[in-house]
């Protein structure tokens, strides 16, 4: 299901009415990426996902992610989510994207050879 898009995002929702919700950012590419970052190994899953892409390498910082977020914000507040573990690398791992994602559970930034931070909030 489609949360927000513009010319700058994109964010979808795949509910499975799981406790559990994980949310993606895609990394800094240069290409229009055609599916969200996990979308593939999510779907096997049985987690509720959002998945958020930015269109134009912005480091998730432009005044649009705000918008972005409220749509979020909106479905994240109709749910009891016992956790919310945000996923992202490079772009999409920034800490600061992932603090203000996550409202509780944990927040992880890969990069590609190990783990660089694991928080609980």
């Amino acid at each position: 299901m489609k949360i927000y898009e513009n010319s700058f995002y994109h964010a979808g929702y795949d509910s499975k009415d799981s406790d559990n919700l994980i949310i993606t950012l895609t990394s800094r590419t240069s290409k229009k990426e055609e599916t969200f970052f996990g979308e593939v190994f999510f779907q096997k899953t049985s987690y509720d996902v959002i998945y958020i892409r930015s269109n134009v390498n912005d480091w998730y910082v432009g005044g649009e992610f705000k918008k972005c977020l409220q749509e979020i914000g909106k479905i994240i507040s109709t749910k009891n989510y016992k956790n919310i573990i945000a996923y992202g690398t490079s772009m999409g791992g920034v800490w600061r994207n992932m603090r203000d994602l996550c409202y509780q559970g944990y927040a992880f930034n890969f990069s590609s050879s190990h783990l660089e931070y694991s928080c609980r909030l």
